[in-house]
């Protein structure tokens, strides 16, 4: 009923009874893809991070040693 279109992603014609769930797969896969790039940019800055405080403990215990 109210045929709209034949989504080859889903494999399902998408019409008045599915149409809402359809809308919102379309809304929250690129909202996931969003998510997941802020994810792996904070853990990137949080990785740095640690890795920076581990060199200057590195040099001021090498310093501390003589």
């Amino acid at each position: 009923m109210e045929h709209d279109h034949h989504c080859t992603c889903f494999g399902k014609c998408i019409g008045k009874n599915n149409c809402c769930s359809f809308y919102t797969s379309l809304i929250s896969i690129p909202l996931f893809m969003i998510m997941g790039f802020i994810t792996l940019i904070c853990y990137a800055v949080h990785e740095d991070e640690v890795r920076t405080a581990l060199r200057k403990q590195a040099r001021l215990a090498k310093h501390k040693k003589f």
